[in-house]
């Protein structure tokens, strides 16, 4: 939409002494007297020139001054707070922060952006506010549809913001689209209408000095039209790359989490094999030591066999001695008369052996003749069974026990 020629003035002497004593409120004394000396010097052409180029000099002053070292510099929220205050209550939803972050929102959340520049030295701003900026069905509009940001020109970020945006009217509402909002068939067409700005911006509709509700309305409107495919195909791709991009992350999650599973499963397979196998070694130490001492047990076994078969041994050749020194030490068995006593032996098998001896013959004799009997244990004692007797003093002669006929028993001891 193009701006209307209804709300500019013829330049003259009395059009330059209204814009002197506008400016008045802004502009300082001297300032004002040198637009009225200019007004009343030169020509009407002239003196528009020269008034124009000292009020950009003042300005140019004030910003440098601004901008000088050690002066605070607002921040875009604050700059945008001090936007908001200058509006009635009832006004679009302006973001509260830098033109530059508004930007960067508009591309995050896939609408377009509105810029207003409001400039409270431009008599039409008031009723531009009034009728248009703050009307319901606009505010409606702009709250659905759009990012809505806001500057004072008269504050340095907005100033600064207008002249980068090539703004040349007050109050001036344009509606951007940031390049890479732009699909790249609608990218060819706007750069051949040279429409892109440094702020990677595309204009694509603006309006300035104009305060009739129903055109802005149907400049809004269309421009919703006009682009609803593009917004479309834009938020599908936008929502197709954030399916995919979820896509990736859920099949990367999936896969980390499968790694991790992975992981922890060799870790717990490793722990089992580790236990297994400290497990293996235990029961291996277990039978080591267990054949170990079977060993020792077979071995003291083995030793206390063999001592017992030497003792036995022993005694064995012990016994054989006893009984061969006990056959040596024997006297001929006498004949029986009434020098001889008659003794019967009865055997640890209870057999019965008997022999004669001499009455003179000691009791050691009686037990000399029972080593010679294979029966015979190694160690015995000679007692008669009843009444019980036993004979135990070996130098006693036989002819004092009254053995006569008697029957002993060789008694294991």
């Amino acid at each position: 939409m193009t701006s209307t020629n209804d709300h500019r003035m013829t330049p003259g002497p009395t059009y330059l002494a209204n814009v002197g004593q506008y400016l008045g409120k802004w502009l300082p004394t001297s300032w004002c007297t040198s637009l009225f000396a200019v007004s009343n010097r030169f020509s009407s052409l002239a003196a528009c020139i020269i008034c124009t180029n000292i009020v950009l000099l003042w300005f140019s002053d004030q910003y440098l001054r601004n901008m000088g070292p050690g002066t605070p510099q607002k921040s875009g929220a604050s700059e945008a707070a001090q936007m908001d205050s200058l509006l009635p209550p009832n006004h679009p939803t302006l973001f509260m922060g830098s033109l530059q972050e508004a930007i960067s929102y508009s591309k995050s959340s896939y609408k377009f952006l509105v810029v207003y520049f409001h400039s409270e030295m431009h008599q039409d701003t008031p009723t531009f506010v009034e009728k248009v900026f703050c009307d319901q069905t606009l505010i409606d509009l702009l709250n659905r549809n759009y990012v809505v940001w806001a500057g004072d020109v008269s504050l340095t970020g907005p100033h600064l913001a207008s002249l980068q945006l090539q703004i040349d009217g007050f109050p001036a509402l344009c509606i951007y689209s940031p390049s890479t909002f732009v699909p790249r068939s609608h990218m060819a067409v706007l750069n051949e209408t040279r429409t892109q700005l440094p702020l990677q911006l595309y204009k694509l509709a603006d309006t300035s000095n104009n305060t009739n509700l129903d055109d802005v309305l149907q400049m809004l409107t269309g421009v919703l039209e006009q682009y609803e495919g593009w917004i479309g195909a834009v938020r599908r791709t936008a929502r197709e790359a954030a399916a995919n991009r979820q896509l990736m992350e859920d099949q990367d999650a999936a896969y980390q989490n499968s790694l991790r599973a992975d992981e922890a499963r060799a870790i717990a397979e490793a722990a089992e094999e580790q236990e297994r196998l400290a497990a293996e070694r235990r029961a291996e130490e277990i039978e080591r030591v267990r054949l170990q001492r079977l060993e020792e047990q077979q071995k003291l076994e083995q030793m206390r066999i063999e001592e017992e078969q030497m003792q036995a041994e022993r005694a064995r050749q012990e016994l054989v001695a006893s009984r061969e020194l006990a056959s040596r030490r024997l006297s001929a068995e006498p004949a029986d008369g009434a020098d001889a006593v008659s003794v019967t032996f009865r055997t640890v098998d209870s057999s019965r052996v008997t022999r004669r001896f001499n009455k003179t013959d000691t009791v050691e004799l009686l037990y000399d003749f029972c080593r010679t009997l294979e029966t015979s244990p190694a160690a015995f004692t000679l007692a008669t069974p009843y009444p019980r007797r036993t004979f135990t003093n070996m130098q006693q002669e036989l002819g004092e026990l009254n053995i006569n006929k008697a029957i002993l028993t060789i008694e294991p001891t």
